[in-house]
């Protein structure tokens, strides 16, 4: 939109000094200066901005319907910046493939498109009085190729600085982690250390007890020569 108002105000500047000084000659014939006005190669090296595209400028479309200028929008706002951007683009050479492949005012931002209200309120933002955009009124002509330059390099400060800081974040957490898995492991080992047995171990302890059984059994008359009668119970030390 910034770009949209830079060309509207400086095309406004130099029509105005065409009317004045180069076709002043003709003020006794308006219908041919209004149609050099239109003609974009009395504009030399300022951009030519087509009727849809001035800020100041309502215009009447095909169907004889009047349109607002872009300063008076208030419905579709997205939609009718980008058919400005695009007529802009359509009109001047050194732009084609420049804006109406790359700018889109109706872009999703989030979950959705940014509304009517914001554009609005956007719009009123650069038609005070102050914000007339030409090089007269800058400090220097190319503040606004420095304004620029400064944003990017700001974002990229900024992209920067937060790249440091996830990777900061990424470090730590990872640090919290490893510790965490070296403490799991610790437990883990620990317990190992107490409680586990070699399957060796485990097997002697199996063919100990079963004797200690048995041996209860047949001091009980269960097993031997010592039964009496009694059923014979003898536990086995097979696997079965």
């Amino acid at each position: 939109m910034l770009f949209l108002k830079r060309l509207s105000d400086e095309f406004d500047r130099k029509r105005e000094q065409l009317r004045k000084t180069d076709f002043a000659h003709l003020k006794d014939q308006p219908d041919l200066i209004k149609e050099l006005l239109e003609d974009k190669t009395s504009y030399g090296e300022t951009f030519f901005v087509p009727l849809r595209a001035r800020w100041h400028e309502p215009w009447v479309d095909q169907n004889g319907d009047q349109v607002p200028a872009l300063k008076d929008l208030k419905f579709d706002i997205g939609n009718m910046l980008n058919k400005a951007i695009a007529a802009v683009e359509e009109e001047n050479d050194a732009l084609a493939g420049v804006l109406k492949n790359n700018i889109d005012f109706n872009a999703v931002k989030g979950k959705t498109k940014i509304p009517d209200q914001k554009w609005k309120d956007l719009l009123d933002h650069f038609n005070q009085p102050q914000f007339v955009l030409v090089n007269d009124n800058f400090e220097f002509p190319d503040l606004l190729g420095a304004a620029y330059e400064y944003l990017i390099k700001f974002f990229a400060d900024s992209a920067g600085i937060l790249k440091k800081l996830y990777d900061l974040a990424r470090n730590e957490l990872s640090r919290y982690l490893n510790a965490e898995k070296r403490g799991l492991v610790a437990v883990v080992e620990n317990l190992w250390d107490k409680y586990a047995v070699s399957s060796g171990e485990l097997e002697s302890q199996r063919t100990e007890t079963i004797e200690k059984l048995n041996g209860f059994l047949e001091a009980l008359g269960y097993l031997g020569g010592s039964a009496k009668g009694k059923g014979e119970l003898k536990v086995s030390n097979e696997r079965k």
